[in-house]
């Protein structure tokens, strides 16, 4: 259970780092400004403490459990001194959203608390996932833990040796102050990824829609089989969609209502996103060239103030080009070589047709 302590740790870096980010001048308590705060901290954090992993390891050559733990000590307590400086730590949480909204919240609650229950006995016959989880998401940590030349976690005989390693890391964090390889780190993080972004469409649905959309639509997901099939399975996809989501969600915000934090949590979760899996690099384009486009068309004048935000995952990149240039060996994740424009549209066909069948068919709508 020591990984939990390792996540809270992430967790109070990135409450810490967007405290002081958050314009508490533009805060309102009607849209549950507090409470998005909080959901956000934890995947911001657990970002941060994967990269501080990365650099550790370039650094040292090798994992060492003191250096992990004294950086992110390191980092918190300068968070924490930098908070006090300015004066924010006395910045009180608004509680009133539980007292208005105690029967929907509990009841959601109630909801999350029997989908666990119900995924227990699965993560007890499946500890370590399916085959990517297997093969990949916790085997590289694997390596990296107990091996003496911690480069062999990206040999070109295993599987997708050069996928960028937010996951493995996060997993590794938890696994040194477990004191070793345990299956409590990866379904931690499967379950903790899956409750944030149930926890996110259900804040951001009642910020603008009231409790009916926000319950509905939350019941919907937690329903949908296929949405519980990737928990399960431990793959890479369930952080992944967290990210994007995260950023997705908070771009709109920032557009609506010409939010400056709230680009900057938008491109942090986007950051991250790029080093959790390749396909964070191709939403962060597509993204941020539609919010572009809208801004150069409808509100240029804001457009001037948030661009700097999107140098923040130009960081995520240089890492990501630190990574597949100068450890892992180069690959292609479908093609190698280019990929001709008819082939591509007939993928992209496919994609599509099976995505819709995917979500309404998958096994049946019962948990």
């Amino acid at each position: 259970m020591f990984s939990l302590v390792a996540y809270f740790i992430s967790f109070s870096i990135g409450y810490l780092c967007l405290r002081l980010i958050r314009d508490y001048s533009q805060v309102n308590h009607r849209n549950n400004d507090s409470f998005m705060h909080i959901i956000i901290s934890l995947p911001i954090g657990l970002g941060i403490s994967s990269f501080i992993s990365f650099y550790s390891i370039i650094f040292f050559h090798r994992v060492h459990k003191s250096v992990f733990l004294l950086f992110n000590l390191a980092v918190f307590i300068i968070l924490l001194f930098v908070n006090r400086r300015r004066k924010v730590m006395n910045r009180c949480i608004d509680t009133s959203f539980i007292s208005k909204n105690g029967v929907l919240i509990g009841i959601v609650s109630l909801i999350l608390f029997f989908v666990f229950v119900k995924m227990l006995p699965l993560f007890v016959k499946y500890p370590y996932g399916f085959w990517d989880a297997l093969s990949t998401w916790n085997l590289r940590p694997r390596f990296l833990l107990v091996s003496d030349n911690w480069t062999r976690a990206f040999s070109s005989l295993m599987w997708a040796s050069d996928y960028p390693l937010h996951l493995p890391l996060t997993i590794l964090w938890g696994w040194l102050l477990e004191g070793g390889d345990s299956v409590i780190a990866p379904i931690a993080l499967a379950i903790i990824y899956t409750f944030l972004i149930v926890g996110l469409l259900y804040y951001s649905l009642n910020r603008y829609y009231g409790n009916s959309a926000s319950t509905l639509m939350t019941l919907f997901l937690v329903f949908t089989p296929s949405f519980l099939d990737v928990v399960i399975m431990q793959y890479a996809d369930i952080v992944l969609s967290c990210y994007n989501f995260y950023g997705g969600v908070c771009c709109y915000f920032a557009l609506k209502e010409k939010r400056l934090d709230y680009m900057v949590f938008a491109q942090a979760a986007l950051g991250v996103a790029i080093f959790t899996k390749k396909e964070g690099l191709l939403f962060f384009i597509f993204l941020n060239i539609f919010m572009l486009c809208y801004l150069l068309w409808h509100d240029k004048r804001f457009l001037r103030r948030i661009w700097p935000t999107l140098l923040i995952p130009l960081f995520s990149i240089l890492t990501l080009m630190i990574f597949r240039n100068i450890i892992a060996p180069p690959q292609e994740m479908f093609f190698k070589g280019s990929i001709p424009w008819a082939l591509f549209l007939k993928k992209t066909q496919e994609f599509f047709g099976f995505i819709v069948p995917a979500i309404f068919q998958a096994r049946q709508w019962s948990l």
